[in-house]
């Protein structure tokens, strides 16, 4: 978990979590200082998401151009507009409850491969049985598409390795989405 600069105070209904923020030219990891009710891996789904989020103790990579070696530039504080963001989760090891019944009847978790800037994910969205991938992207109006049991790994940083989550958003119109 990242550490928080002692000169910034959490108050009692707040919590730090740490996350990263994926652009089409760059990646962002560091902390959010959130509500406590708040559920950090959805809340850009929400209606009363920001737009801009607020990242304490942020490092930031390029990922337009190969390197071999990974030297993040940093950042006491960074504001992001959400608008830029095309991928975000919560950094491992911490993790959200998930956010559906995996009892209900007539959904599946449909294999799904996606290209996210310079970033190849691997992982499952959950739609309705009667529906295919193409279908479902066709009718969802939403900005951010869940995706769950991810894998992620860049092709031109390949020292970043693989990035292991239970579940990430994309920004549907920014990504390109395949069927496995």
């Amino acid at each position: 978990m990242n550490e928080i600069s002692s000169s910034v105070k959490i108050a009692s209904d707040e919590k730090s979590v740490p996350i990263m923020a994926y652009s089409r030219s760059y990646l962002c990891w560091g902390t959010l200082i959130i509500k406590e009710q708040i559920k950090a891996s959805t809340w850009l789904r929400a209606d009363l998401a920001p737009e801009f989020i607020r990242i304490l103790d942020a490092k930031i990579i390029f990922t337009t151009f190969p390197t071999e070696h990974i030297n993040p530039i940093l950042f006491p504080e960074i504001n992001l507009p959400v608008e830029d963001i095309i991928t975000f989760h919560i950094t491992p090891p911490t993790r959200d409850a998930i956010d559906f019944d995996p009892s209900e009847p007539n959904w599946q978790m449909v294999p799904i491969s996606i290209i996210a800037g310079s970033f190849i994910i691997r992982g499952s969205i959950r739609m309705p049985l009667q529906t295919n991938l193409s279908k479902y992207l066709e009718v969802t109006r939403e900005i951010f598409t869940p995706v769950y049991d991810v894998s992620i790994h860049s092709l031109i940083l390949p020292a970043l390795g693989n990035i292991h989550v239970p579940f990430i958003l994309v920004r549907k119109n920014f990504v390109a989405f395949s069927s496995r």
